[in-house]
């Protein structure tokens, strides 16, 4: 089978949702960033869930939940992946839904690194509907890391994330 080349530039984008799987496509895109000199851009995509949480907080701006949800990314990656690197990370957080978020930034990368499904609130009836979105939708090759290679004990962080929602209205 022929291999095909990626771009000359570009960086890898991965997605990062705090599940155990999407811990794993974190670690291969650093892998494969060190390994092909290229940066690592981890994306996390928020929306906000006026359904979840309480709602007795008195209300957010958006920028100060893009803050709160870029701070989390950070602290999740560096917790992930440590903080001695042979690739650069950039951060990025997106107020959409996963897919959209993703396949919009997938037109300026070398790759898409994603777990094979990671947690929202109808997983039972769309595992991995943002992966299978991605493969049919994005600008650049996808690389799909299956749950199934991850071990149990790998952990789950969507605590980690899930404690940088904002439970009040969005101003």
């Amino acid at each position: 089978m022929k291999k095909l080349p990626l771009p000359e530039s570009g960086e890898i984008l991965v997605g990062v949702d705090g599940s155990a799987v999407s811990g794993a496509a974190l670690r291969w895109a650093v892998d494969e960033g060190a390994r092909s000199g290229r940066d690592v851009r981890a994306l996390h995509a928020w929306t906000h869930d006026p359904l979840h949480g309480p709602q007795t907080s008195p209300p957010v701006s958006v920028h100060d939940a893009r803050v709160a949800q870029r701070q989390g990314l950070e602290k999740l990656v560096h917790a992930l992946v440590g903080s001695d690197l042979a690739a650069t990370i950039r951060f990025e957080v997106a107020r959409d839904t996963p897919a959209n978020a993703l396949v919009r930034a997938s037109h300026s990368a070398a790759m898409l690194v994603l777990g094979s499904h990671g947690y929202g609130k109808l997983l039972q009836l769309m595992l991995g509907s943002v992966s299978s979105q991605c493969v049919r939708e994005a600008a650049c090759p996808v690389v799909i890391i299956p749950a199934r290679t991850v071990p149990e004990d790998d952990g789950d962080h969507t605590e980690a994330l899930a404690g940088t929602y904002l439970p009040g209205p969005l101003l």
